[in-house]
């Protein structure tokens, strides 16, 4: 079992994480379904957006403040931080994704310890996202032909 930000850690990619003991994170058999994963988000991501506390400082440019103490869904105040990737088309999509989406019409997951470790391999947040400029950098850190391989076929889903 393995995670993105342990993946990346073992590789020697560092990030200071933003988020509290409390965030979820997403769960993978080997990295070889990670990477399956990583490439079909390279390609389907349409946006990944984050709400947060105000008051709380935020480096990135998040589209989503929680103001009033009401989130932007019109819930009460989360905790902390909350981010989700949206994904343009979910046809195809690998399981351990398919069994996290909302449900709703938004095709979107949440995973805030995963979607953080996102941004540490080319993934921004909002809308600017290339889906070419990502997969270059995912080669970069996932080397192994294995990996790469796995890459490709989740990006070919």
């Amino acid at each position: 079992m393995t995670t993105l930000s342990n993946e990346l850690y073992l590789r020697g990619i560092s990030y200071n994480s933003l988020l509290t003991n409390r965030a979820n994170d997403i769960l993978f058999s080997d990295v070889l379904e990670l990477c399956e994963v990583l490439g079909y988000i390279a390609r389907n991501v349409s946006h990944i957006d984050g709400e947060y506390p105000q008051g709380i400082a935020v480096p990135r440019d998040w589209n989503m403040p929680i103001t009033d103490n009401i989130t932007s869904g019109g819930h009460e105040m989360k905790w902390g931080r909350q981010y989700r990737v949206y994904l343009g088309s979910v046809v195809n999509c690998p399981p351990i994704i398919r069994q996290r989406l909302h449900n709703d019409q938004h095709n979107r997951f949440g995973g805030s310890r995963f979607v953080e470790a996102l941004l540490a391999c080319g993934f921004t947040p909002g809308y600017g996202n290339n889906a070419n400029i990502v997969m270059q950098t995912l080669v970069r850190i996932f080397t192994s032909t294995n990996e790469q391989n796995a890459l490709t076929q989740g990006f070919n889903l």
